[in-house]
This record gives structure tokens, sequence and C-alpha cells, in this order.
């Protein structure tokens, strides 16, 4: 699935379309370079869940949002080496099957499931975003 998106309004709406295919256990991962929404994407899908307190996990790394489900949302983007990653301890939190996961940075994974949704963002030509949904 391949959105084009020019407002907040919008993306608002695409992050309810994704929210309806997923379902606990499901782990998408976020592509897309600095400032193209994919925070900003997983704030709103979380207003979906009714859950309003979502920060950037960037220096956390890892924020849990007790929604319902429950919520892992993981910033890769300050991991350098596949050693840091192996110390986040990543297989806990994709096993968790009463949540659903969003993986910022994804591209820091060297070892990457098939299974996985992935979430492309993306700048056409033209300047338009574009999310590419794949699931």
């Amino acid at each position: 699935m391949r959105k084009s998106i020019n407002s907040l309004d919008e993306l608002s709406k695409f992050s309810l379309e994704v929210l309806n295919k997923l379902s606990p256990g499901n782990v998408c991962l976020l592509y897309g370079t600095m400032g193209m929404g994919k925070t900003t994407f997983v704030s709103l899908l979380m207003e979906h869940l009714n859950f309003f307190d979502v920060s950037s996990p960037t220096y956390s790394i890892v924020q849990e949002y007790e929604s319902n489900p429950p919520v892992f949302h993981i910033d890769l983007y300050r991991v350098e080496t596949d050693a840091e990653i192996e110390l986040l301890d990543l297989d806990y939190y994709l096993n968790q099957k009463d949540h659903l996961v969003f993986i910022e940075w994804a591209d820091r994974l060297t070892h990457i499931d098939d299974s996985f949704y992935k979430l492309e963002f993306f700048k056409e030509d033209n300047g338009t975003r574009v999310i590419e949904f794949k699931f």
C-alpha cells in the first residue's frame, strides 16, 4: 500500500489504515531519513489507541506505551554497532505476542525477519511525502 501524504490529517488517516491491518505480536520496521515523519506517524497511530503521551525514544531507545494493545516504540538512531544492538536484547521485544512493536531506523539492523511489516518514508522528486506499507 502506497500513500502520498500532504498533511497531518492524511498521515493520521493512513496511520489508522495501517493500525487496522495489525494485530498484537506484529513488528513494523520504519525506514526513512531524519524528519520524514516516522515518530509523528507512531504518535498519530497511538492517538487511535487513545494514548496521547508519546515521546521520541531517540535517547531512551525504547518506550513502552500502556495502550490497548500495548506498544513498544524503539528508535535505533543512536545505535551504531551490532554489539550495541545485541545489548538491547531486541529478541525480548520482538517476541512479545501481546504488543505491537515499531522500530525506527530499522536500517541499523543487520538481520531482519521477512515476516516483519515495513514502512518506508521518503520524498518523491516533486517534494511529495510518500509512505509505502509492505505487509
